[in-house]
Formats: structure tokens, C-alpha cells, sequence
């Protein structure tokens, strides 16, 4: 079954395109129940974007109340473990950003009402572009009184760009050119004021340039809101790259360097790291935790003299939600791939393990000294157990083995449950029939002491047998029916 503990919505879907088994997450993505999306089509279900490949796409769906979700999809051929392939399709919800874009997009259609409802200022130069009348609209809206303005350039209220820009602006009014453009004023408190210049040259009655004047708009709101927009967006980019890097598999050490780079760069902050559980915040720091089903650590930022905006704290929230969905699937796939590979009862290694380390150890022949020996081990009279004192105590038993027969082998040998009361040890470079014949006494010599079994001391005995790896060809599952054999 698809994992319900984890940030992704995750379906089965057959090669027939017909979903087979779904998550948790995803029926609660859908606003639907397990069996009614079994059997139906995904493309029913899901409309993906065209793609090539298990690169992460946009997708989007519809909710029983009507509502549209958005997501990233990406989908995978994958091998069954009853053989046969199907396809397993991931879904990452990113319908809040997508929401949050669009009525950002919507608020701009305002800006232009609030720019017509403004009050122009009113600005007048003469021939060498000294002020000669400012209106009292234009001097409230730099922060000055009439009188400080007049006999002095534009120049003298706004900084060094804004004063390139004033030069080529009289040089076009001496040339008879009109024309709008943007420019920023300094207020006498030191406020940026950003306004929009509608400027036209003057001529005397012989048509000689004579000064200019200019209708002055404070565009200050527009201008803000324009850059939040830009800042906005380009968040909504980053956090979804991140996404899509997190969905792509990208290394978590790797993807947590790019995070930080990210929110370095997009907040133009002096660092920005991040910090494992346990954590303390920093001093001087924006620190947003990093969390979902238990703390992961911190997201924190240093940057001098700053007060973030709401959307920055937004964008850094969103970046260390995309980092803690990202460590979870990622714990999730882990956590699947030990459970796929161990004794669900004991923890040791399981039969397809064990396998494959056998499979290793006979391919390294040749390289190492010593031979490979099998040991297997079945507890004698376990059924005994079982039947006496019960399943429970059969399970305390296999369990209280599995640690004795570790501590009874080298670090490095392998030691693993075939099922029932059979376990299994792989022993590298043992040297020859003698050293196998060592390792299966230390075994059984684990059994000297007695087992808690249900409130009371039993005494228990093992029997092994033995199988060297001396034939050249010899194969792993030949191994282990030699070792049952002996």
C-alpha cells in the first residue's frame, strides 16, 4: 500500500492507466474517498501538463464543491513486488501558492485608480533650469516648504542617478522634445518619493526655448507595489525550483545548499543556514522552524538592519515547508526501503538481503583472503514453544535470539532471518572448514544461557549447518540449500 505518513498524495496506477491503490493524502487532495478513486482513470482524475519522462509537471483537479487544486505531479514505471509493472504516480499540493499568485495579480488591476486619484504637482523652470514656481501640492509631496525650492535645480532633491537622469531630461526640453518618464525624489526626511514626470519645453513669443514645466504624480504606491509583485513572483519561482528539486529526488544535503542559497539571494540577506533539531534560535536572526510530523530544526537568516516584510516571512515559511515535505518523503522512501529489506518481527536482515550481501561476498572472491562460509541456525523444539507457552513467547524467543547470535559473529558478518526459527549468518574470509566450524560453535554457544520466556527461565539448543563457498561457480542460493542440507 501507498504510505499515509507523508506530505505526498501517492497513487498505483495500472498500465491500463486505472488507479489501483491510493494514499491517504491524495484522497484528501481530491476531496474523495479511497474507493471511489479506485478503478477509476487517472486522466480522469488528474489533468497533467504534457511532459517527457518523471520530471515534475504541473497538474490540477477538480473538488466536489467545484473548486480547482493545483499540484506538481511526477509519475514513475516502477517494478512490482508480486512482478509486473505499473506506474506510481506522486502529487505535491501547491494550490495556496498558486492562489496567493492570483490575487496578487488581481490587486494590480487597482494601482491605476489609485494613481488617477493622486494630486498632481505642478513643477516650472526657467532657461537654465532653475526653479521659478513649485505648486503647493509638489512641495507637501517632497516634504518641503515652497519657498526652500524656488531659485534651485530639480538636481538639489533627488540623488546621483536621478540627477544623470534630470540632465538628459533638460537637454531633450532644449531640443523640443516633450516627454514621461519616472524618477525618484528624496523628501526632506529622507524618504524615497517615486514620481511620474509628464515634461514639456516653453518657447517666447519667437518660438526661443524659454524654460519647461512639468505635471509631477506620486506613483510611490505603484512603484512599491510593482517591486513587492517582483518580489512576490520571483519567491513563487524559487519556492517552486525547491519543489521541484525536492521532487526530483535532489540529495538532501544538496537540496538543503540550494535552499540556503536561495533565501540568501532572494532576501538579499548576510546568511541564511540552516540549523538541525535540537536548536536554539539564533540571536539577530528570522528563524522559522522546520517541522511536520516532529521538529526538524531551523531555517534561519541574518541580515543587518532588517525588518522583513509579510511576504518575506511568507517565503521563508513556504521554503522550510518545502524542506520539511521534502526530508519526510525522503524519510518515508527510507523507511520503506528497510521494512522491504528486514525482518519485520527481529529487524535483522531478510532473506532478499541476505542474498544480495551472499551475492557480494561470492563476486569478491579472488580479492579477499579466506573463503565465505553460511551458517544456518533452526532453534530446536520451537514449535514446542509455540505450542506451550504460545505465539508471544515464540515471538520473545526469536527476538531475544537475534541479538545473541549478532553479538556472537565479527562486525562485519551478516546475520538474518530466513522465517520461522531459521536464521541465516554470511561470514567473510573465515580462512577454511576449520574457521566455518568456529563460527557455527560461537553460535550455539549463544543458546548456553537461558531465555525469559513468559515469567520463567527455559533452556534452549540450536542446530546448524555449514556451507563453504569452495566451487568457483558456487551461487548464493545454492549456498544456502547446501547450508540447510549439512
Amino acid at each position: 500500500m501507498p504510505p499515509d505518513d507523508t506530505p505526498f498524495g501517492i497513487a498505483f496506477v495500472g498500465l491500463d492507466g486505472r488507479v489501483e491503490r491510493v494514499n491517504e493524502p491524495l484522497c484528501a487532495l481530491l476531496g474523495r474517498s479511497g474507493p471511489e478513486l479506485v478503478g477509476s482513470r487517472l486522466d480522469e482524475l488528474l489533468t497533467i501538463e504534457a511532459g517527457d519522462g518523471d520530471t515534475p509537471r504541473e497538474c490540477h483537479w477538480q473538488l466536489p464543491d467545484g473548486a480547482t487544486g493545483w499540484g506538481l505531479a511526477t509519475i514513475r514505471r516502477s517494478r512490482r513486488r508480486e512482478g509486473g509493472d505499473h506506474f506510481v504516480c506522486h502529487v505535491l499540493d501547491v494550490t495556496g501558492q498558486r492562489r496567493a499568485a492570483e490575487e496578487l495579480r488581481a490587486a494590480n488591476e487597482g494601482y491605476r485608480w489609485m494613481i488617477e486619484q493622486g494630486r498632481d504637482g505642478v513643477w516650472v523652470f526657467d532657461h537654465q533650469d532653475w526653479t521659478v514656481s513649485v505648486s503647493d501640492s509638489l512641495a507637501e509631496m517632497l516634504g518641503r516648504e515652497p519657498a526652500e525650492m524656488l531659485g534651485k535645480a530639480p538636481h538639489a532633491f533627488t540623488d546621483e542617478e536621478g540627477a544623470a537622469r534630470l540632465d538628459e531630461a533638460f537637454a531633450a526640453r532644449r531640443a523640443g522634445v516633450r516627454e514621461t518618464y519616472e524618477l525618484k525624489f528624496v523628501r526632506a526626511d529622507g524618504a524615497e518619493v517615486w514620481c511620474l514626470v509628464s515634461a514639456s519645453p516653453l518657447n517666447d513669443e519667437r518660438g526661443r526655448f524659454a524654460g519647461s514645466f512639468a505635471l509631477i504624480t506620486d506613483i510611490t504606491v505603484r512603484r512599491q507595489t510593482e517591486l513587492r509583485l517582483a518580489r512576490v513572483a520571483r519567491q513563487q519561482e524559487e519556492i517552486a525550483r525547491i519543489g521541484r528539486l525536492a521532487l526530483e529526488g535532489l540529495a538532501l544535503p544538496a537540496l538543503f545548499e540550494q535552499a540556503s542559497r536561495c533565501v540568501a539571494d532572494v532576501l538579499d540577506a548576510d546568511e541564511a543556514v540552516l540549523v538541525p533539531a535540537p536548536f536554539e534560535p539564533a540571536p539577530g536572526a528570522l528563524s522559522v522552524r522546520i517541522t511536520g510530523r516532529r521538529d526538524h530544526g531551523v531555517l534561519a537568516v541574518h541580515r543587518s538592519g532588517w525588518e522583513p516584510a509579510p511576504d518575506e516571512r511568507m517565503f521563508l515559511e513556504a521554503v522550510a515547508n518545502t524542506l520539511a515535505a521534502a526530508i519526510e518523503r525522503a524519510e518515508a522512501e527510507s523507511e520503506m526501503r528497510r521494512r522491504a529489506l528486514h525482518d519485520p518481527l527481529t529487524g535483522l536482515p531478510n532473506r532478499t538481503l541476505v542474498l544480495d550481501r551472499l551475492g557480494h561476498a561470492l563476486a569478491a572472491r579472488g580479492r579477499r583472503p579466506g573463503t565465505t562460509a553460511v551458517v544456518l541456525l533452526d532453534i530446536d523444539q520451537f514449535k514446542v514453544v509455540n505450542d506451550s507457552l504460545g505465539h508471544d513467547a515464540g515471538d520473545q524467543l526469536l527476538l531475544a535470539v537475534g541479538p545473541r547470535l549478532v553479538d556472537a559473529v565479527r562486525p562485519g558478518d551478516t546475520v538474518g532471518r530466513l522465517g520461522g526459527d531459521e536464521f541465516v549468518v554470511v561470514c567473510e574470509g573465515v580462512g577454511d572448514a576449520a574457521g566455518a566450524a568456529a563460527v557455527a560453535a560461537r553460535l550455539v554457544r549463544a543458546f548456553d544461557e537461558p531465555f525469559l520466556l513468559a515469567g520463567e527461565q527455559h533452556h534452549l539448543t540450536a542446530s546448524v549447518g555449514v556451507a563453504l563457498a569452495e566451487a568457483p561457480a558456487a551461487q548464493a542460493g545454492e549456498l544456502l540449500r547446501n547450508a540447510d542440507a549439512a
